[in-house]
């Protein structure tokens, strides 16, 4: 929730519902060969208040692999959140 909260006032967009829903769920390995959970959620936002786009975040463990936002005006890579802080 903090990173597609993050990534959504970084690009100006407006989240939608205040949720994000678990999208999909499977093992995967870290960097180090450990075995953690591979989390995928799906959130809503809009770009113009007058519509509904959809967004995931990918979660490896608590790592943040991902962030999508299709059709956010420029696309570019930031980091919005770690697994490691305490985000409100």
């Amino acid at each position: 929730m903090a990173a597609a909260r993050a990534a959504c006032v970084a690009e100006n967009l407006l989240l939608l519902d205040d949720t994000v829903a678990l999208g999909g769920l499977r093992p995967a390995r870290d960097d180090e060969g450990r075995l953690r959970l591979r989390r995928v959620y799906r959130f809503e936002y809009s770009d113009t208040g007058d519509n509904r786009r959809q967004g995931h975040v990918t979660l490896l463990g608590s790592e943040l692999l991902m962030l999508h936002l299709p059709h956010a005006s420029a696309p570019r890579l930031q980091v919005v959140a770690s697994g490691s802080e305490d985000v409100p």
